[in-house]
C-alpha cells in the first residue's frame, strides 16, 4: 500500500461528500422533488460513508477495509440513481453520479488490497482505538436516523471495531498499571536509600564527595530507566505501526497521515 494510493482514495471520498452534498441541495430545490426522493436520501447516506471512510484511512486505521468496501457499493447505488436523473438533464445529478463511481473505484482497489494483505498475515488483528470507534458510530447512527438500508451492515462494523476498541483500552490500562507500579517500586527503593544516605550524614561531617557523586548517578539512572516506557517518544509514535503487542500494521510503511 503506497501513500499515493491512500491519498487518491482520501480525495475521492472527500471530493464525492461534496458532490453528494451538492446533488442534495439541489435536487431539493427542484419544483417537484417527489421523484428525487430516493436520490437525495442516497446522496446523504453516500456523503456521511464517504467521510468516514476519508476519516479512518487518513489515521491509516487498519480497519479502513470493512468501510471502504460499504464505501463502494453506497457510492454505486448512488451512481444508478443520479444516472436516472442525469439522463434528463440534471448537471448536479451527471457530476454526482461520476463522483460517486470515481469513488467506488478508489475504495474498492483499498478494500482489495487490504484484503490481500489480510490473506498473507492471516487475519492478523491490529491496534484500533476509540477514535476509530467513534468515527464509525457517527455513521452508523447518521445511516440509522435516514432509515437506510445499509444501516444493518455498517452496524456490524461498527460493533466488530468498538469491540476490538474496547479490549484494546483494556489491554492498555492494565499495561499502564503494571509499568506505572514497577516505576513506583524502583522509586521506593530509591527513596528508603536516600534516607539511609542523609541518616548516615547525620552521624559523619563528612561524606567522600567521589561516592556521593557515584551514588547520586545510581538512582538517577534508575529513575531514567524506569520512566523510559513513559517517555514522549514512545507515546509520539503512530498507533497504526505498532500495536500493544509489537505487530507492525499493513499501514507502517505509510509514514505520512492525511488531514481532512
Amino acid at each position: 500500500m503506497t501513500r499515493k494510493e491512500i491519498k487518491n482514495c482520501v480525495d475521492a471520498c472527500i471530493a464525492c461528500a461534496t458532490t453528494c452534498t451538492d446533488c442534495a441541495i439541489s435536487c431539493l430545490h427542484e419544483k417537484e422533488i417527489k421523484h428525487l426522493t430516493k436520490c437525495i436520501i442516497l446522496d446523504w447516506e453516500c456523503a456521511a460513508i464517504c467521510k468516514a471512510a476519508a476519516k479512518l484511512m487518513s489515521m491509516e486505521s487498519a480497519y479502513s477495509k470493512e468501510l471502504c468496501q460499504l464505501c463502494a457499493t453506497i457510492c454505486n447505488a448512488c451512481a444508478d440513481e443520479c444516472e436516472k436523473h442525469a439522463s434528463m438533464g440534471m448537471e448536479d445529478c451527471k457530476a454526482c453520479a461520476e463522483a460517486c463511481r470515481a469513488c467506488a473505484k478508489e475504495t474498492m482497489g483499498i478494500y482489495e488490497k487490504l484484503e490481500a494483505q489480510d490473506q498473507e498475515t492471516k487475519g492478523q488483528r491490529w491496534l484500533v482505538t476509540e477514535d476509530e470507534c467513534a468515527i464509525v458510530s457517527e455513521v452508523t447512527a447518521e445511516l440509522i436516523s435516514l432509515k437506510s438500508a445499509y444501516a444493518m451492515q455498517i452496524s456490524e462494523i461498527n460493533e466488530k471495531i468498538c469491540t476490538a476498541a474496547a479490549e484494546d483500552l483494556q489491554s492498555h490500562a492494565a499495561m499502564e498499571m503494571e509499568h506505572c507500579n514497577a516505576c513506583a517500586s524502583v522509586a521506593n527503593e530509591v527513596h528508603e536509600e536516600l534516607k539511609k544516605q542523609d541518616k548516615a550524614e547525620e552521624d559523619f561531617t563528612v561524606l567522600n564527595e567521589d561516592e556521593s557523586q557515584k551514588n547520586s548517578k545510581e538512582h538517577s539512572a534508575a529513575l531514567l530507566a524506569a520512566s523510559v516506557w513513559r517517555s514522549p517518544s514512545r507515546h509520539a509514535t503512530p498507533h497504526s505501526n505498532y500495536d500493544v503487542r509489537g505487530r507492525r500494521s499493513p499501514f507502517a510503511n505509510t509514514d505520512t497521515f492525511y488531514s481532512l
